[in-house]
């Protein structure tokens, strides 16, 4: 007897050890699962706040890039208008056309940005220097613009101007959709399919030059 009775109080043992133990992963499996509850909404509170930080921060930038070639656009234009010296006209002209590019790049064309300053500031820019250089170079002062139809200049300005306001007001409808290709591939094309095109191109402005410097000095010669 003694022995079935020790044989029946180690099968209850054996019994009662997987549910205790089964409990005890519950009841630890819970209260893991309290803890994830609990910070969950910290981490969540977090990263949202990290994430409106460098949105604002984002912001912050676009609007200060906006607003300096704004600037520059707008000094620029004031330098041309108000200036008579030539040099300061086309220092004036250059600062402007930089506005111009940053306008480009903060809606995003890249690719024109680029083609302003390689084009504008750095190809007919140049060329301005060039040629008042060249044309003013007898004289012993610095060049400088007479005025004599400011009025009507500043007339004839207000009017383009009102006269393309008014044309842009019926075909400006919204937002334009995004193009497929970007910058890279108009790169590839013009350095790969058209690098022959593009470097004649080149060619042609340089033996331009030459032809005008070759005409200055048989003129001075003379």
């Amino acid at each position: 007897m003694s022995d079935q009775r020790a044989h029946a109080h180690r099968s209850i043992r054996t019994q009662l050890l997987p549910s205790r133990s089964h409990g005890i992963r519950q009841g630890r499996d819970a209260s893991l699962g309290r803890r994830h509850t609990r910070y969950r909404p910290r981490r969540h509170h977090a990263s949202s706040l990290q994430c409106s930080e460098a949105k604002g921060a984002v912001m912050t930038l676009t609007i200060l890039a906006f607003a300096l070639s704004g600037l520059l656009m707008a000094g620029g234009a004031a330098v041309v208008a108000l200036t008579r010296d030539l040099m300061r006209m086309v220092i004036g002209l250059g600062t402007f056309l930089l506005g111009v590019a940053g306008m480009f790049l903060f809606y995003g064309q890249a690719f024109l940005a680029t083609a302003q300053v390689f084009v504008y500031v750095g190809g007919v820019l140049v060329l301005f220097v060039f040629a008042v250089m060249v044309v003013h170079r007898s004289s012993g002062g610095r060049p400088v613009l007479e005025s004599r139809h400011d009025i009507g200049a500043a007339v004839i300005a207000l009017g383009v101007s009102g006269m393309v306001i008014l044309s842009l007001q019926d075909s400006v409808g919204g937002w334009l959709p995004a193009s497929a290709s970007g910058g890279a591939a108009i790169a590839t094309e013009l350095l790969g399919g058209h690098l022959v095109v593009f470097e004649l191109l080149g060619a042609l402005l340089l033996a331009a030059l030459v032809a005008v410097l070759v005409i200055v000095g048989a003129g001075e010669r003379r």
